[in-house]
């Protein structure tokens, strides 16, 4: 929460493939980081383009933006920027001076940054993912296995992956690969619609999904690179 770790980073010059080693002596089944970061902490930086891990990383990380409101005052100040009267002001004032327009755009921030660090402690929001990670990466989740978290996990990284709640089959998908884990634990399904986008499906034993996403043309390599680093570890 509101972690400095990639301006420390910089400043020790800690390379991301030392993070990588650390990583793979610490856990042989991977571990998972969410990365929380408020949008009005200045102290707070992204993890992922810092460490740019890649699937050979036993590490599942994921940086999460809050949007909530530090204090009453970003509240406030939030509401009065974005008013009608302000807009057309600094419209104008803007073709004077182009900075009257970024300070505007910046005044909830500067209100709310004396608070934001701290907020974490009391965001429901923040609750709410901490307490998914660490129910998704229990081996006592039910209809769970640590192979099928894992590969949910790598499915959850691939770039542009967007959930899905529509079940698999609705629109006549072409079925592209149909795998199952090694433990017996369930399936997954990569499926193609009629539109070229590729779908997939990670199912429990019972044939109940526990994951569903898809992905743009543009990732449609993300995803296939993941389905076989899924093939090989988790199949």
């Amino acid at each position: 929460m509101g972690s400095p770790i990639a301006f420390f980073n910089i400043m020790l010059g800690i390379q991301p493939e030392q993070v990588k080693a650390l990583v793979s002596q610490y856990s042989d089944r991977g571990l998972r980081w969410s990365n929380l970061i408020h949008a009005s902490d200045v102290i707070a930086y992204p993890l992922q383009p810092c460490l740019n891990p890649d699937l050979s990383w036993k590490l599942t990380l994921q940086d999460h933006y809050l949007q909530t409101e530090a204090n009453p005052t970003e509240t406030a100040v939030r509401n009065f920027v974005s008013s009608d009267l302000v807009n057309r002001v600094a419209k104008v004032a803007g073709l004077v001076n182009p900075g009257v327009q970024i300070a505007i755009d910046h005044a909830p921030m500067v209100a709310g940054v004396g608070d934001a660090h701290i907020n974490y402690w009391s965001c429901p929001e923040v609750a709410r993912l901490v307490a998914d990670n660490l129910l998704v990466s229990s081996p006592k989740a039910p209809g769970t296995s640590s192979l099928m978290q894992t590969a949910i996990a790598q499915l959850q990284q691939v770039p542009g992956m967007t959930h899905n709640f529509i079940p698999v089959g609705q629109f006549l998908e072409e079925t592209l690969s149909e795998l199952k884990f090694r433990d017996r634990s369930g399936s997954l399904q990569l499926t193609k619609n009629p539109a070229g986008v590729h779908h997939v499906c990670v199912l429990n034993a019972q044939n109940v999904a526990q994951f569903r996403g898809y992905v743009g043309w543009l990732h449609t390599s993300g995803l296939k690179q993941a389905v076989e680093f899924i093939r090989s570890s988790c199949c």
